[in-house]
């Protein structure tokens, strides 16, 4: 090569290439300035590649990352053009090694800059840029950082390692990174992770024991990271860690006053750990008798039962172990039994719908909802209002829209670059020229979909509900200024997404009238919208329109909504599948829908649900308030296709933030079917206890209206089989029968107990069953018999479910 040829045109040969050492013989050529003047161009040319949407037939990586760092000009830009790109991540992550003879071969003097920069600015999900920073910092010759992103980058090393103890053990930051294991909030949910990596948790617990000063660091960052408090999924990490490594008797008194701290925890499971620190004390004899006083005193007024059943075996064996104190122990025991709190049932009222917040008036306040919506905020009443501003204002000053939206596109240019039809929406109607250029290869591309089948757009093909939303927007995006109309058609007039027909009647009267046509898409979401009852003389005047959309619309009004066929399906597990290393339940019950004859084509896709033979884990699903938004009256659908996700939560205990959508279908309209009661039941089941209450919420909505006796017996055929736990939709039942749907609560409790008790060994969360069904028949002064309860009643002996039973079996004979 010549110096003339040291040009971007050549590296890029060589990247179009994928020759890494074509790549290296550019760069070891080339002059820094040479280097600087291309970078800007091979930034551009990554971001292109992580547009296309061939991406993912090329593995090699690795020479636009050593061209990335081969040109970088500073610190600065290097360490934001790694954090924004993913070359490094996943299976094809570039090898460090190679990163770091580029870096080496410059003789940087910013490296130890970058190093740090690197370092700090990792988030907590990034290992393989962990990988590269760490190189970076023993390069320079730098301490080990402390960020929450390194932290978690190291462990996740040690995870992946092939031997994880033999890597904590020789890594070079243990002695700094292991007290900081305690101290970021980030770090629980890695030590939790099993799907990909190690469990990490016996791998420290091995260490505890063979190093002592590792061991009391350890122990002292248990305890004090639970005292801290914080999310249960967390802290059950560290309760997990200190079983694991078992302090011992001498270790655990002289933090006494501490583990009395942990024993008034809300976490049930912080404070069974502090009860057990604590009973090992006392039966080393490092504990006084006033203490152990103390201690029941906290536990014995606890809720738990488990917790009171384990301290009445502690203070009746220190009893017999202390004569002396014999007396005054026992005496603690004589805890006046709780009496249950009276239940009253209350009328049902269906929920209120409240209206859609009005039109957005200025380009200023369309930019203001827009970047709410960017920050996260998908309710239905943002989202439709940013959609129906954007056709809106555009089309009456554009000029506006693009200098409001300026600093929005900005801030959140990363979002942006990973939701494409979003993407292309606003760069259409609110983005400057830089903007539109970058948005080009979407446009393209969804131009080209938009011909093709719904199912075509989106993530592979795959489809739900939440698709339904990103093909108005890649219409906004393609047609939004090359065929523009008046309004959106399918605009709501209810926060829950129903639209009034008398307004859809107008809009398409003033369609006719300007001799405009609506989006295809736009036009089958409003329809979609349509209450099922309507006024019959609205009919009428429908009928006198006269354009293809009214006609459609007319013909809506005078036929009602077609509804799917729906049946329930049942999945039993294979066991030669995995899904990321966690175990599928053994069986799990769903729904299949088929559409009626003659569906519109989007109806037709959206009624169309084929479940597979064998349980999948799904651990997210779009934004509910979307989602239920986009089938206003049909809601039994959404709880179909939302059902897996609801499913997964209950039965695998993985996911969250699925059963806030069963509230809003409560709100919504439609025929009540089996994927209701299905998702009900999963909701009552569900690990996350707001997430129960969630599903208590939506109960109360819906009243009797679901099949409650299939709820019921979905309950009980799942609980005693071991597929949901019992006891936490006992505890949401309870607060539902408190908050008045004393009835409801008992149908499903009375389908529930046959399974229950029908077993050689009743299931566990049966007793609390029995208690929540005991507390129902008292309010409502039910007569009735159920075989399976007199059953139970007449077992033998004195247990709880015996004696539940028998008082359950009391209150409906008496």
């Amino acid at each position: 090569m010549s110096v003339a040829s040291y040009t971007y045109a050549q590296l890029k040969e060589a990247l179009d290439r994928e020759s890494s050492p074509d790549v290296r013989q550019w760069l070891r050529l080339a002059s820094e300035s040479d280097r600087r003047r291309s970078f800007a161009q091979v930034s551009t040319y990554i971001r292109g590649y992580f547009d296309r949407t061939d991406r993912s037939v090329r593995h090699d990586r690795e020479p636009m990352a050593l061209a990335l760092l081969g040109c970088a000009p500073t610190a600065k830009q290097a360490t934001a053009a790694v954090l924004r790109t993913r070359l490094w991540w996943g299976r094809s992550a570039v090898p460090v090694a190679a990163s770091i003879e580029v870096i080496r071969e410059r003789n940087l003097p910013w490296l130890a800059e970058f190093a740090i920069a690197l370092a700090a600015g990792l988030e907590d999900s990034a290992w393989s840029e962990w990988l590269l920073a760490d190189a970076l910092l023993r390069e320079a010759e730098l301490p080990t950082p402390t960020s929450s992103g390194f932290v978690i980058g190291w462990l996740q090393q040690i995870s992946r390692a092939a031997d994880p103890y033999r890597e904590l053990v020789d890594s070079p930051h243990r002695a700094v990174l292991l007290p900081q294991v305690f101290e970021h909030e980030a770090v629980a949910g890695v030590l939790l992770n099993t799907y990909v990596e190690a469990d990490l948790l016996p791998v420290f617990g091995r260490l505890a024991v063979h190093d002592p000063a590792a061991r009391e660091v350890m122990i002292a960052g248990c305890r004090d990271r639970l005292l801290r408090g914080g999310r249960s999924v967390d802290q059950r990490a560290f309760v997990r860690l200190h079983d694991l490594i078992a302090p011992t008797a001498a270790e655990t008194a002289p933090a006494l006053a501490d583990y009395l701290t942990l024993l008034g925890s809300a976490q049930s499971t912080v404070a069974g750990l502090a009860q057990r620190a604590l009973r090992a004390v006392d039966e080393a004899g490092l504990m006084t008798t006033g203490t152990l006083l103390e201690i029941s005193d906290i536990v014995l007024a606890r809720t738990e039962k488990v917790l009171v059943r384990a301290q009445s075996v502690w203070l009746r064996a220190a009893a017999r172990r202390n004569p002396a104190d014999r007396a005054a122990l026992l005496t603690a025991l004589d805890v006046p039994p709780e009496t249950p709190t009276p239940v009253t049932e209350m009328a049902f009222v269906p929920p209120a719908v409240p209206a859609m917040p009005g039109p957005l008036r200025t380009a200023a306040e369309l930019a203001e909802e827009a970047a709410a919506l960017l920050a996260g905020d998908w309710s239905a009443g943002t989202v439709e209002r940013v959609l129906a501003g954007l056709v809106t204002l555009a089309r009456a000053d554009r000029d506006a829209v693009v200098t409001a939206f300026d600093p929005v596109l900005r801030a959140h240019r990363e979002l942006l670059t990973d939701t494409k039809p979003l993407r292309a929406a606003l760069a259409t109607m609110a983005g400057g020229p830089a903007v539109r250029v970058a948005a080009d290869p979407t446009l393209h591309e969804l131009r080209g979909r938009m011909g093709e089948q719904l199912p075509r757009l989106g993530n592979g093909g795959n489809f739900d509900l939440f698709r339904v939303l990103e093909y108005r927007l890649a219409e906004i995006g393609v047609h939004g200024m090359t065929t523009p109309v008046p309004m959106l058609l399918a605009t709501p007039t209810e926060a829950n997404g129903c639209l009034d027909p008398a307004v859809l009647l107008d809009r398409l009267s003033a369609f006719e009238h300007a001799g405009r046509q609506p989006w295809p898409t736009d036009l089958a979401q409003a329809l979609l919208r349509l209450p099922r009852e309507h006024d019959a003389a609205l009919a009428l005047r429908a009928a006198r329109l006269a354009s293809p959309p009214g006609i459609v619309f007319a013909t809506r009004l005078r036929d009602g909504h077609p509804d799917p066929v729906s049946s329930r399906h049942e999945q039993h597990a294979v066991q030669s599948r995995r899904s990321w290393g966690a175990a599928r339940p053994a069986r799990r019950t769903v729904v299949v829908m088929s559409p009626p004859p003659g569906c519109p084509p989007l109806e037709e896709r959206l009624f169309t649900l084929v479940a597979g033979s064998y349980p999948e884990l799904t651990h997210g699903m779009p934004d509910p308030r979307v989602t239920a938004a986009v089938l206003p009256a049909h809601r039994d659908v959404v709880a179909a296709w939302a059902l897996p996700t609801l499913a997964t939560q209950a039965d695998s205990d993985t996911g969250r933030g699925a059963v806030t959508l069963l509230p809003l279908l409560a709100e919504t309209s439609g025929p009540v079917g089996p994927a209701i009661a299905l998702a009900i039941t999963y909701g009552l089941t569900t690990r996350n206890a707001s997430e129960r209450i969630a599903a208590v919420d939506a109960l109360l909505a819906f009243g009797t209206t679901p099949d409650l006796a299939m709820i019921g017996r979905d309950l009980g055929e799942l609980g005693a089989d071991g597929i949901v736990k019992v006891g936490r939709a006992a505890a949401a039942l309870g607060e539902a029968a408190r908050a008045g749907a004393v009835a409801a609560v008992w149908a499903v409790c009375e389908a529930a107990l046959p399974a229950l008790l029908d077993r050689a060994k009743p299931r566990p969360g049966a007793i609390e069953m029995l208690e929540v069904a005991n507390l129902c028949a008292q309010a409502l002064r039910t007569r009735a018999t159920i075989p399976a309860v007199d059953r139970a009643a007449a077992r033998g002996g004195s247990g709880r479910l015996v004696g539940e039973a028998r008082r359950l079996r009391t209150t409906l004979t008496s």
